[in-house]
């Protein structure tokens, strides 16, 4: 009698089929067929991410973060363009929304009764909502959203008679062939925890939306991080804080270490792939090099989560792009005689 792999039994083999025509990975970058790339978040990450973020920052902005998704799913479903033919548009247009969702971890959105079923950060999946409904209506919207409860969100959509021109169009820069095979359980989770694919633009989007605000940030921690604006800092905390207190453990006890853990801690979430990894000084100081680099801030604050899970010691990175690499230096903040 052949011998059952209990985990294969739970395994969604018609989404992971799904996920991997749809998304590629190469040199730690995801993307889709379009180049655009990706980031794979953990629900209860991207959720502890944003409040650690917001309480930074020290202002309500789940506006911000709520138009950055609907702008970034509005430029890519209108450049998309599906050609759905002359008859039953509308429904051809629903359920290809509802398949582009299933496949990327967002949920159900229901445009009967302008819900979200499964779906998660509710500013960042009701800006998704949006865009579609506006693209499914050929109009604006102006929308609110509420928490039923963990499982559902709540639209509420209102006319709008504003004519805001269509978002700006990003090329996409990371064009694979390499299908990404990522082991999915019904649900969009990996190991039991419900996961999302995000567009690596809606971030990008949301520091520029957020300029001129100041954080609430003290001068021993900035010390710890280059000179960047208020808000690529508070991404790069936000990041570092999610990855001390997640699950990943980072063991690295030489050159070799550092590069097989980034590779397959980092390069799993699409944060890239390290081309090198060097020591600078006897304290556990390091130079790593990447030439893919989706989201700088985002990247910065995992590393030095991750230096400082390993030597057990606060951070101080700093970085430079030099003919296409990024090169970056993760040290201890303090002095060691």
């Amino acid at each position: 009698m052949p011998i059952i792999d209990e985990n294969d039994q739970s395994l969604d083999k018609y989404l992971m089929n799904e996920v991997s025509k749809k998304f590629f990975s190469e040199r730690g970058i995801i993307s889709d067929i379009h180049g655009w790339s990706w980031l794979l978040w953990r629900k209860d990450e991207i959720e502890s991410w944003w409040r650690t973020f917001e309480e930074i920052i020290n202002h309500p902005l789940g506006r911000k973060l709520s138009n950055s998704a609907c702008d970034q799913h509005e430029m890519m479903v209108t450049n998309i363009n599906p050609d759905f033919g002359r008859f039953f548009v509308k429904k051809k247009k629903i359920d290809y929304i509802k398949k582009y969702w299933k496949s990327n971890g967002w949920g159900e959105p229901d445009f009967s009764d302008n819900t979200i079923k499964l779906g998660g950060l509710s500013p960042i999946f009701s800006g998704f909502f949006q865009a579609d409904l506006e693209w499914l209506a050929e109009k604006r919207f102006k929308v609110f959203w509420q928490d039923v409860n963990s499982e559902l969100i709540s639209i509420n959509v209102e006319d709008s008679e504003s004519n805001i021109p269509p978002p700006d169009l990003s090329i996409g820069e990371y064009i694979s062939e390499n299908q990404l095979q990522i082991d999915l359980e019904t649900g969009w989770r990996i190991d039991g925890q419900r996961h999302h694919l995000l567009p690596t633009g809606l971030f990008s989007r949301l520091q520029k939306s957020c300029v001129g605000f100041t954080a609430n940030i003290g001068a021993d921690e900035r010390f710890g991080w280059p000179e960047m604006d208020d808000i690529s800092i508070a991404m790069a905390i936000a990041a570092r804080k999610n990855f001390i207190i997640g699950e990943e453990l980072f063991l690295a006890a030489n050159e070799n270490g550092w590069m097989s853990n980034i590779k397959s801690i980092f390069s799993k979430k699409g944060l890239g792939n390290p081309t090198s990894v060097k020591y600078i000084d006897d304290n556990g100081g390091v130079l790593v090099k990447f030439d893919t680099y989706p989201n700088i801030p985002i990247l910065l604050g995992s590393l030095s989560g991750a230096w400082t899970r390993c030597e057990g010691r606060p951070a101080k990175i700093n970085f430079q792009e030099r003919n296409s690499i990024l090169e970056i230096t993760i040290e201890s903040k303090q002095n060691i005689a």
